[in-house]
């Protein structure tokens, strides 16, 4: 898994491109959200066409907008105590749903 400081940087650099207009989805759906895009980005890449493509179907899936997930992004990423806490619970997420198909 990458490293925390690498995903902000990649997170950042992809919504410095497009302006956030949308609202901040509540952080237990987002969680869910970024764990999805984290695995799906590591199955797709991490290139800008990829990225778009998974947070579109995302968003689509949580009833959300693109501009929405950058908003929450962004909110998350301006305060660096704020990420980390939200990176440990997506971090705890994915442990929970990687323990849930080791057992088989």
């Amino acid at each position: 898994m990458r490293k925390p400081t690498t995903l902000l940087l990649l997170i950042l650099l992809v919504t410095s491109f497009v302006g956030c207009g949308g609202s901040v989805i509540e952080e237990e759906k987002f969680v869910s959200m970024y764990a999805e895009y984290l695995l799906a980005q590591d199955a797709l890449g991490s290139s800008k066409k990829a990225s778009d493509k998974i947070v579109a179907a995302l968003s689509k899936k949580y009833n959300t907008s693109t501009e929405d997930y950058e908003a929450t992004v962004e909110y998350l990423s301006e305060n660096q105590e704020r990420w980390n806490n939200f990176f440990d619970k997506v971090e705890k997420k994915l442990t929970e749903e990687q323990s849930k198909y080791s057992s088989y």
